[in-house]
Parts: structure tokens; sequence; C-alpha cells
């Protein structure tokens, strides 16, 4: 799978970021004097004459530890398929997966967190009443979860887009990027957009690196982790490789063929691959 097997909103996005990416660039190299007559974002001819010029060596944008914007839709697309499709399809309660609790808004497994976890989290968002309902999910998976929707999703109802957002920029992703710093420490050092796809693979996979014997599962989890200690521009490049190659857990051979994050993998190296360039 390429990136020309993404759909046209995951491509979107792409682009998107490759824009920003531009810009950046081009402001960066306004600032050098090089670039006097201003800058436009587009990649024709000054540009590349600028980059020869500037010997092709730029400093990475400084990482403020937060989620960049495109790391965030990345996560966003996946999770929710963009507001469109959530508010058509994913507004309510749903066992997305055989592992997976009920989950709400922008992959907000109920399954994983404390009642006093899902309260703190959708009470400033939600009717008490809703919220209510919400924390019977808490600890639930598998058949569990699967009751739990079956028994109050009618009754909890939808989860609006901003309700959804809200949870997911404020108390989420704060969550997230804790977790990608200590599973992967020095990330906070990369470009943000590349640490951002680290986020990505945390929030989809969670943050766990040990395994019992002869299981493989989380095998790329700890060669990134390496490859982030080692830190060099060598190993930091390998890092897409990885990533990609975690799709052998759901290409179909052995396991189900899951397309779903067969291309989240393959957006989350392409995001990569373009931050360190």
């Amino acid at each position: 799978m390429t990136i020309h097997d993404l759909t046209p909103q995951e491509q979107d996005w792409l682009v998107r970021a490759a824009q920003t990416g531009l810009r950046s660039v081009g402001h960066r190299l306004g600032s050098t004097g090089l670039y006097s007559d201003g800058v436009d974002g587009d990649i024709g001819r000054r540009t590349i004459a600028a980059l020869r010029d500037y010997g092709h060596t730029f400093f990475p944008v400084k990482n403020t530890g937060l989620l960049s914007p495109a790391a965030r839709d990345l996560i966003i697309e996946f999770e929710t398929g963009g507001q469109k499709y959530y508010e058509a399809k994913l507004d309510r309660a749903t066992v997305p997966g055989v592992e997976s609790g009920a989950t709400i808004g922008c992959g907000y497994d109920l399954g994983y967190y404390t009642p006093d976890e899902i309260r703190a989290a959708w009470e400033p968002v939600l009717p008490k009443a809703v919220v209510n309902l919400l924390v019977l999910g808490s600890g639930l998976r598998r058949t569990g979860a699967q009751r739990f929707v079956a028994d109050y999703g009618a009754a909890i109802g939808d989860i609006p887009w901003v309700a959804a957002m809200a949870v997911f920029d404020n108390v989420t992703t704060p969550e997230e990027l804790r977790l990608t710093k200590a599973a992967f420490p020095g990330a906070e050092a990369l470009p943000p957009d590349a640490f951002g796809v680290l986020v990505s693979i945390v929030y989809n996979r969670g943050d766990q690196m040990d395994e019992k014997p002869g299981q493989t599962r989380r095998r790329e989890m700890r060669n990134i982790r390496e490859l982030v200690r080692i830190g060099s521009r060598d190993a930091i490049a390998d890092i897409p490789t990885q990533i990609r190659a975690m799709k052998r857990l759901w290409d179909g051979n052995g396991e189900e063929r899951v397309e779903g994050l067969l291309r989240r993998r393959e957006a989350e190296a392409v995001l990569f691959e373009r931050a360190i360039q």
C-alpha cells in the first residue's frame, strides 16, 4: 500500500500538511535575506534556488510538545472519518474492535477509563444524566461492552461533534502526549509532525512495549523506541520503515485484514517522512 491507496480525504490532509510545511520553509528562507522579494509558500524555481543557496540546512521548527495541526488532523480523520462521517455514522456509542470497550467521541474508549476519569472528561460538555450512563461502561470490554451499548446506547444518544472535539483537545490529547514521551524517550526532540506521528501510533496502539516470550506484536514499537534513543539522522530516517512494517499485523496474513489500519500506517509513514526531509 502506498500514498495512492489512501482515500481522497486522507490525501487531502497530507496535501494540507505539505502546504503548511512549505509556508514554514518559505518564511525561514525569508528570514535569511536570500528571499527578499517575499514568500508565497509555493515550491517554484525561486524556492529551489534559495534552498540551494542556503546549503539545504534547515533547523526544524522547535517542538513545543503540543500536537501539530497535521498530526491532529490525521488522528481525527482516522478516529472519526471527519465531521460529516462522524455525525452520520459514529456519533453514538459503538464497539469498534474485539478488544474494545464502548467508544464515543474521537476514539474515547470507556472500557479503559475509571468512572472518575469519565466524569472529569465529559461532565463539562454533556448533560449529567448522560454522563451517569457513560460511567456504567467503565471497565467493560468485548461482550460486556456490546451489552452495555445494546442496553444504554439509545438513552445515551448522540455525542455532539463539538463535545467530542473538546474532550479530544483538552483531555485525551494531553494524556497521549505524556504517554508518547514516556514510551519513546527523546521523541520531543523530533520535528513536530514526526513527534505527532508517534502520538498517533500511541493513540491507536497504546504505549505497551513488553510482551510474552515469542510474541512479536510490539516488535516495531520497541524498534522505534531504540531508533529514537539513538537519535542519529540515519536512525530517525528508518522510523517510517518500522511504521510500515506494522502492517503485517493487519494485512490478512494470519489475522483479519483491516484496511483502515493499513491506510493509517501508510499515512503516518508519509507524514513522518515529510517532517524529516
